[in-house]
């Protein structure tokens, strides 16, 4: 471990503060890149942790499929030693985006993209009967009902019985 200049750790989101550990343990001082789907608030976690010992600590978010061929996939980083990182991989089929912003910009940026994948895929996958869906977030209850065409037509200010219909002005935002 203490040979290499950049480490990369990819693995199962919930094993990324348990690789930064034992990577901690063996006293690494390189290049730390945290490449997994993990929080904004767990990257700076994971970096306080790796930076305690001396290492330094680049954020880092894949998007796309296996990188066999240019152009289909793109690791974003940010951090410090981020253009560092990006080098490794020119010329390869992975295309390493440096983003300018916070320490954590790649972590928030693979949140957002997710959240509009996962979002819209839900969405567009929709069954063309009425649909009632239901969100707790932060005791916050979201009710969406769609008419048979997929549009909103009811939403819910925290009840779970979805009654209000819409205003026009909800409308006119649909």
């Amino acid at each position: 471990v203490n040979q290499a200049d950049i480490l990369i750790c990819v693995c199962p989101p919930h094993a990324a503060g348990d690789v930064a550990q034992s990577v901690v343990r063996h006293g690494y001082r390189g290049v730390y890149v945290d490449a997994n789907a993990i929080s904004p608030a767990r990257s700076r976690s994971i970096a306080d942790t790796v930076q305690a010992v001396g290492a330094q600590f680049v954020d880092g978010s894949i998007v796309g499929p296996p990188a066999w061929e240019p152009g289909t996939t793109r690791l974003y980083l940010s951090g410090g030693q981020s253009r560092t990182v990006a080098e490794c991989f020119t010329d390869s089929p992975l295309q390493a985006v440096v983003l300018d912003g916070p320490l954590t910009a790649a972590s928030a940026l693979k949140m957002v993209y997710a959240a509009y994948t996962k979002g819209t895929t839900a969405l567009v996958s929709a069954p063309p009967r009425p649909l009632l869906w239901a969100r707790r977030e932060e005791e916050a209850v979201i009710c969406i009902r769609k008419d048979h065409r997929g549009r909103i037509t009811a939403l819910s200010d925290g009840s779970l019985a979805c009654h209000r219909p819409l205003s026009r002005d909800d409308r006119s935002a649909d």
